[in-house]
């Protein structure tokens, strides 16, 4: 038997074992240990489960990229602000002190 072909039969009982056989094994008949890893197991695979039919991680990369592009109209009123105050050339040195290697 090569390799690739113990490899692919590995996943694929890693694989039905996490989709199928731990939903049924009876935690009572198991040892204290391997039943709270069972259950700790069942819960992360529930866990991921919700995660992907929620499309969280999609959620996080648009809530990341409209927070970043929200910066720039907001850096910008407050220029507008300090400018009518006189606080710009203050704010200017401030936010080029912050950007010193990218001027």
């Amino acid at each position: 038997m090569s390799f690739i072909t113990r490899v692919k039969a590995i996943t694929r009982t890693v694989s039905h074992f996490l989709g199928e056989g731990i939903w049924n094994i009876d935690l009572a008949g198991l040892s204290p240990k391997r039943g709270k890893l069972y259950k700790h197991l069942k819960i992360i695979l529930i866990t991921h489960r919700h995660f992907q039919s929620l499309r969280c991680g999609r959620e996080a990369v648009a809530l990341s990229f409209f927070t970043t592009m929200a910066t720039v109209p907001l850096l910008a009123v407050i220029l507008l602000i300090a400018g009518h105050f006189g606080l710009l050339d203050l704010l200017t040195r401030i936010i080029s002190g912050l950007f010193v290697n990218n001027p």
